[in-house]
């Protein structure tokens, strides 16, 4: 591995990394993926300052293994709320129809 500065090399990287960070953040609430990209805007404007080119490929790695994580987490999250969102529903129509189905007993029986 090649530890000496390389402009290009540092600057592809970061490109392709922005590139992946900026989809997976999509799954993320706005304001959590604003954070996370201003931290990362931060740490590796740092290392791209101080022209230290493992501390860019330590930090880019580091962000996409959060921002990869986090996605992850987010569309978990999502897809069991979803569930449990649409088994909530089913209860409800049933308890409706348990309600509905007496009520209309009440009115059959009251009315006899």
């Amino acid at each position: 591995m090649n530890d000496r500065w390389d402009d290009e090399e540092a600057t592809e990287l970061l490109r392709d990394v922005l590139a992946e960070i900026d989809a997976l953040s999509d799954e993320l609430s706005p304001a959590r993926a604003e954070v996370l990209l201003d931290e990362f805007e931060r740490d590796v404007g740092s290392a791209f300052l101080r022209q230290d080119l493992p501390a860019v490929k330590a930090t880019c790695e580091g962000y996409q293994r959060r921002f990869r994580t986090l996605a992850k987490e987010a569309k978990y999250h999502r897809h069991n709320a979803s569930r449990r969102t649409a088994s909530l529903l089913r209860t409800a129509r049933r308890l409706i129809r348990i309600g509905q189905r007496k009520a209309i007993g009440r009115d059959v029986n009251g009315a006899r």
